[in-house]
């Protein structure tokens, strides 16, 4: 059976990383623009993006507390490979958008950051 780069990342994060509570630090978001991309915006709320690795593709919709977040606020630090979801709220504060319908490589990711 082909393994796909998506089976990969999740086997690493489930090895490498070790349980913590998320710090709203950012830190896990910020090359996650070399993993997917938004491929289009289907609605106001509503994005199709990619893996892209595999090319497998999923919806994702902006959380109804975090829509005005996202429009109102530019890419984290207007970095280039910040996950396009991530959102600065508040000083050193980071934010999923999408966190209710977020990727499945990020539901499965666990802070290994201290």
């Amino acid at each position: 059976m082909k393994s796909s780069g998506t089976d990969y990342c999740i086997i690493w994060v489930q090895v490498n990383s070790i349980a913590s509570p998320c710090r709203q630090c950012g830190h896990c978001c910020r090359s996650m623009g070399d993993v997917l991309g938004i491929v289009e915006q289907l609605n106001d709320h509503k994005y199709r993006i990619q893996y892209l690795i595999t090319g497998i593709e999923q919806i994702v919709s902006l959380d109804p507390d975090k829509q005005n977040l996202f429009q109102e606020h530019p890419n984290y630090n207007h970095q280039p490979l910040v996950c396009p979801f991530l959102r600065e709220r508040g000083e050193g504060i980071a934010v999923c958008t999408v966190y209710q319908s977020r990727p499945e490589i990020c539901q499965i990711y666990t802070c290994s950051k201290s």
